[in-house]
């Protein structure tokens, strides 16, 4: 589950094993998550790539996000 600053859990996702999204390797200490489930409409990225810069998360869509903003279930 993603998560921001204040605790707030955003969307449902898995982990993923990539160490690149969207053509560009992810930054230490984050990982890539697929979305299965969207929360809190209107969320966006937290490190936006090329494609999904002005767009909010979707389902299916793969992000890089920081480990520490993750709840595992």
């Amino acid at each position: 589950m993603t998560v921001r600053e204040n605790g707030e859990v955003h969307a449902v996702c898995t982990l993923c094993s990539r160490q690149q999204v969207h053509g560009r390797n992810i930054t230490p200490g984050n990982v890539v998550v697929n979305v299965l489930q969207i929360l809190k409409p209107g969320v966006r990225p937290l490190f936006p790539g090329k494609f999904d810069e002005d767009e909010p998360l979707c389902v299916g869509g793969f992000y890089e996000w920081p480990s520490s903003h993750l709840v595992l279930m």
